[in-house]
């Protein structure tokens, strides 16, 4: 692989930038934190799972979430010298990725996604994309099965959610409060095989009506419609 311009960072291998709440981040201009010093000790963030992490995608030539569109010169040329090659989107079958900001499946929002918080991440208008590598080839049908929850309270009705795979609309999710808008729940649908016959898959939310939390008192501008907190891939 020709060598990318992420590789030539050593940050996350020389320091640790801690803010005044005391959030850790490899540098100055990382998206994400790797933990808080108020409840780990420096000594397990620095050999933490998501620093080792970081330090492996580097090596490999990929941009973390830790990293993603990170204002710095190693992330923008890689991103506009490879674009979506620049990210390792790797998903493996039958394995539950938690989506959070300490999730490792936070990788895979790729667009129109708010940041991710300790519970899940949010949509933030019309359209919110997961991009997916399946490892292998799928041999049948795949199923996707995402933990989530719409957002709405019970003078705002949830919008429903248009799902696409690799273009194709596949199915529509209902959301109902309270069931569905005040805990999350498990949604699935089946990728057909002359879909999922590409190592991508691109899964976007179409949301019909996304909604502002204005409209319940809630000063967040953002326009909402699905929250994730967890994805499986599974064989069938």
């Amino acid at each position: 692989m020709t060598r990318r311009p992420i590789q030539d960072c050593h940050h996350p291998w020389k320091w640790l930038n801690i803010d005044v709440q005391g959030f850790a981040k490899p540098c100055c201009h990382a998206t994400l934190a790797l933990g808080n010093i108020t409840e780990q000790s420096i000594e397990e963030i620095w050999n933490g799972d998501l620093l080792v992490r970081l330090r492996g995608a580097i090596r490999d030539g990929y941009i973390d979430p830790i990293c993603r569109h990170a204002a710095c010169t190693f992330v923008r040329d890689t991103e506009a010298a490879f674009g979506l090659e620049a990210y390792n989107f790797r998903c493996e079958l039958d394995r539950e990725y938690s989506i959070s900001n300490i999730g490792s499946g936070s990788l895979f929002c790729s667009s129109g996604w708010s940041d991710p918080e300790y519970w899940g991440v949010w949509s933030d208008g019309k359209k919110a994309t997961l991009d997916l590598d399946i490892p292998t080839n799928p041999s049948g049908d795949l199923g996707l099965k995402v933990l989530c929850r719409g957002a709405g309270n019970k003078n705002h009705t949830p919008s429903d959610i248009q799902v696409e795979v690799n273009g194709y609309q596949l199915d529509r999710w209902e959301f109902r409060h309270p069931e569905s808008t005040e805990a999350s729940v498990w949604k699935t649908t089946t990728i057909p095989a002359h879909i999922s016959d590409r190592s991508r898959l691109e899964v976007c939310f179409l949301i019909e009506r996304p909604m502002s939390p204005t409209l319940w008192c809630v000063e967040d501008a953002r326009q909402l419609g699905i929250g994730i907190s967890a994805l499986v891939v599974s064989s069938t």
